[in-house]
């Protein structure tokens, strides 16, 4: 868990460490179908727990996300607010 007691190096650390998971994510990213990308359901229940999500203040987080604490890119935002606005963005990236 990021404490804000830590040494800045040690916070730097910490985000230094999630590069691979980063690497990772856009590879994840690029692989999605287009229909996969508006599929808010896919992207809330399977995409975004997959990618890995805060560790911190657990008990503001529903239980049944519990096996994606502490992974992969540390997302705050809750799936269910981060899924539609995804959705909402990726006919804009196909340009």
């Amino acid at each position: 868990m990021l404490n804000v007691q830590q040494a800045p190096e040690d916070r730097y650390q910490r985000f230094a460490d999630l590069a691979p998971f980063v690497r990772e994510a856009i590879s994840t990213i690029a692989a999605l179908t287009p229909s996969q990308r508006l599929d808010v359901e896919f992207l809330e229940r399977e995409f975004i727990p997959a990618l890995g999500l805060n560790d911190e203040l657990l008990h503001e987080q529903p239980p049944e996300l519990a096996p994606s604490f502490g992974k992969g890119l540390h997302l705050w935002q809750y799936p269910n607010q981060l899924a539609p606005y995804l959705a909402w963005l990726a006919p804009m990236s196909t340009g």
